[in-house]
């Protein structure tokens, strides 16, 4: 691809269209990137957060319940008795229920670590072991035998309540430093995104300045100076200054400052010819001005003539309407003429009829003398 032979929208074009994908890209890495940390966040407070919070509450159901089975083994008084009874029963549920709901989280979980496993399989041994033991100490207490829950309290109680304490403590220690290695990985993350995004911006930045720079370039080029130097140079030959301009002689061929030089040149040299054309018209004029004013001499002059020969055609017109009269006289004799030899016509006609009957007639009787003579003859007559 040669940007020299491109055109200026092909150039514009194809540098808007690179920062729209620049654009498109980092847009697209961000999207990501939000979403990667959307997913990590969503998943610890799902998951990590989520457990060590249901760990907490398990924590705190085995407090309450070993503080109610205490209290249990210490009350004298029947109602005190069995609100704390009801607080053991109320606590021992929860444990159940919570390690119940920790162990599904375990089970449906993928990020769990074996190490969390293990935590959580040791506090759900130590518990099948303290259960037992509260549940004794609350027997005790019911059947009013204080000094043997006191005594089991401190002989098995304790020691196991202290090592479930420890044990769901462990597993409290190992979700707080698990969340931190998240939180460690997210940030080494968020500084590889951010290195990632920052490349790209880098890079964007260096094209875009270079396409800027080829751009101008070429633009520069194209029209071999700066705009408002183009548009100065445009106004004075709009208002007839055609005056040579020093700077268009360093002008690139095939700019526009070039082309503009050469059409100012093209432009004086068309004036030069149309002056000279007007001078050539001028002159043409005069002359043509003097032969009219030869013809308009000659025009009267013919006018003149024509006023005698208009007085000439009248005395004309009076002899040819004269003799339009007569003519019509004479085609009314000669239409009288014509009905005369008509009539004379018929008349010959009759005679000629006449002459012909007469000759018939002189034929017969030339027959009858003939005939008569003929008898003369014959006899003597």
């Amino acid at each position: 691809m040669n940007l020299n032979t491109m055109s200026i929208r092909a150039k514009l074009a194809l540098s808007f269209s690179f920062l729209t994908g620049v654009v498109l890209v980092v847009s697209a890495v961000s999207i990501n990137a939000l979403g990667d940390a959307n997913r990590r966040f969503s998943g610890y407070v799902d998951g990590a957060n989520a457990r060590a919070a249901m760990a907490a509450q398990v924590r705190t159901a085995v407090d309450r319940r070993a503080i109610a089975a205490r209290n249990m083994a210490l009350v004298t008084s029947p109602a005190d008795f069995a609100l704390e009874k009801e607080a053991e029963a109320r606590a021992q549920a929860d444990v159940t229920a919570n390690l119940a709901t920790l162990d599904a989280m375990i089970a449906s979980s993928s990020d769990t670590t074996a190490q969390a496993r293990a935590l959580i399989a040791e506090i759900e041994r130590v518990e099948s072991l303290y259960a037992p033991v509260a549940r004794s100490i609350v027997e005790l207490a019911s059947e009013h035998r204080q000094e043997e829950a006191v005594r089991k309290i401190n002989d098995e109680c304790r020691p196991l309540l202290a090592a479930l304490v420890a044990a769901t403590d462990a597993y409290s220690t190992h979700t707080h430093r698990r969340a931190e290695e998240l939180v460690a990985d997210a940030h080494e993350h968020y500084v590889a995104q951010m290195q990632i995004l920052a490349a790209i911006c880098l890079g964007s930045l260096a094209a875009a300045v270079l396409a800027g720079v080829l751009i101008t370039r070429g633009l520069t080029r194209a029209l071999g100076t700066e705009p408002a130097t183009l548009k100065e140079i445009t106004q004075r030959v709009a208002s007839g200054d055609l005056s040579p301009v020093a700077m268009t002689r360093a002008a690139p061929a095939g700019s526009v400052l070039s082309s503009m030089d050469a059409m100012q040149k093209s432009l004086v040299a068309l004036i030069g010819e149309v002056r000279m054309a007007a001078d050539g018209i001028a002159t043409g004029s005069m002359q043509i001005a003097s032969g009219n004013a030869d013809l308009s001499a000659r025009t009267e002059e013919q006018a003149s003539s024509l006023q005698q020969t208009a007085a000439s055609m009248e005395e004309l017109t009076s002899t040819v309407r004269q003799n339009a009269d007569n003519a019509q006289q004479a085609s009314t004799l000669s239409a009288n003429a014509s009905h005369v030899a008509q009539q004379g016509n018929a008349v010959v006609t009759r005679v000629v009829e006449t002459m012909t009957a007469i000759s018939d007639s002189s034929l017969k009787i030339a027959d009858i003398i003939g005939i008569i003579e003929g008898i003369a003859f014959q006899t003597n007559i």
